[in-house]
């Protein structure tokens, strides 16, 4: 390893350094030449990486063509690619000690599961899970990245399904419910009432709440003690002990869901979506809010602001290039960006 490189690495463990940029294109730092260092690491040319997350000191990523990655931070120099050249990996996350891999294929359009274990020795090693499960591309209605629950409908039934014990956590037949943070939410109505419950899937703990108007209802957020939905035009929040109905903005044009948080996004800025919504003046092109009372925007030609959950921005950060995907190490609270073809990775 390059002594600049592994000097930083290790600064970086031991928390001294604040900023380290990382290319996976020509050059790792920019006071190293074009073609100082052979083997650092080149992706092809038509590369376009379109999701990335950090586990420790592993970081994978997904491009546009469906080609998924591999990256140790302490082996800098070294890349591993994850599929064949006739796979198409459809989503790529980590799975507790291991990498999950939905592959789509392109003959039938089904969906296959694969893990491998870490250090990931060689890309022959990967284990394939749900095996007994025969989905269909149409049928998937969601992956939660963070319960590794999959969301499936077919044949007229919604099932709830765990990763990767199989275990089917909730089945409802002839009704497609929402799904948010490990729960399960189902609108019915009946003459001028809308029916909203809420099941935990974690704890089986239900929350049935009634409202006397027929107008469509959507469910935006579930967290444990409050719910977010939309009607008549504008977002409320429904707190779950109280069965208080609060209403609190309009209608965003986008909802991220993150670990932690939430945001909602508006044409002239983002709310951070707590029992009381935080308005805050940015407009951003990518958010990420993976980690406790921490939110990350990117605004082109802007930067990357980050946020407390009152709307504080405690930093900026100004990449030298085009952001297209983030995330956060949830083990280091490292944030990591991404342009087209290369990292950034920042304390």
């Amino acid at each position: 390893m390059n002594g600049e490189i592994q000097s930083i690495l290790f600064e970086r463990e031991i928390g001294i350094l604040t900023n380290m940029e990382i290319y996976t294109g020509n050059i790792w730092l920019p006071s190293l030449s074009l073609n100082q260092n052979p083997s650092t690491p080149i992706l092809p040319i038509s590369t376009e990486i379109v999701s990335v997350d950090y586990k420790e000191n592993y970081l994978i990523c997904l491009t546009a063509n469906g080609n998924g990655y591999l990256f140790n931070t302490f082996d800098p120099e070294n890349f591993i690619s994850l599929n064949t050249p006739n796979e198409h990996i459809f989503k790529l996350s980590f799975l507790d000690n291991s990498i999950l891999m939905m592959i789509l294929s392109r003959l039938n359009r089904s969906l296959q599961f694969f893990s491998i274990s870490l250090p990931v020795i060689s890309i022959e090693n990967k284990i394939q899970l749900l095996e007994n499960l025969n989905i269909g591309f149409e049928d998937l209605l969601e992956y939660d990245i963070y319960s590794q629950n999959l969301v499936i409908y077919k044949e007229n039934i919604c099932q709830i399904i765990q990763i990767p014990t199989g275990r089917i956590l909730y089945q409802l037949e002839n009704l497609c419910p929402y799904y948010s943070r490990n729960h399960a939410i189902t609108v019915e109505s009946n003459d001028d009432i809308n029916t909203i419950t809420s099941v935990s899937l974690e704890s089986g703990k239900r929350h049935v709440f009634t409202v006397e108007d027929m107008r469509r209802i959507q469910i935006l957020d579930n967290f444990d003690d409050f719910l977010v939905f939309t009607h008549s035009e504008k977002v409320k929040i429904l707190d779950l002990d109280t069965r208080k109905v609060s209403e609190v903005s309009e209608l965003p044009y986008k909802y991220y869901v993150g670990k932690e948080n939430s945001v909602a996004e508006y044409q002239d800025g983002i709310r951070i979506v707590s029992k009381n919504m935080v308005k805050v003046d940015l407009v951003p092109d990518i958010v990420c809010a993976d980690l406790v009372g921490i939110i990350a925007v990117y605004v082109e030609n802007k930067g990357v602001f980050i946020l407390d959950t009152s709307g504080y921005i405690r930093q900026t950060i100004f990449p030298t290039a085009k952001i297209q995907a983030m995330c956060m190490n949830r083990e280091t609270n490292q944030l990591v960006l991404c342009s087209r073809r290369g990292f950034y990775l920042y304390n």
